[in-house]
């Protein structure tokens, strides 16, 4: 099942950029953001973020409606 927080995480770093100024942004830690990215993805079947060495991350290409579906929700809760 999906949880709010997880989505709060993908839309805070799709927003920011890095998974560490999200972090920031949510008040919690950069593992933790991490870790609910991590579980989205899993519990979701794919990928939405890009992830450099460098520590910048970029969105994967549109997937079809589910991605957009969700980036679209992730706005209207943010």
């Amino acid at each position: 099942m999906l949880q709010f927080r997880q989505i709060q995480a993908l839309h805070a770093v799709m927003v920011t950029g890095t998974v560490t100024q999200a972090a920031a942004q949510l008040k919690i830690s950069q593992p933790a953001v991490s870790n609910l990215i991590n579980s989205l993805e899993h519990q979701v079947g794919f990928s939405f973020l890009t992830v450099f060495v460098v520590g910048c991350v970029r969105p994967r290409k549109p997937t079809g409606c589910s991605m957009r579906s969700t980036i679209s929700y992730a706005d209207s809760i943010g």
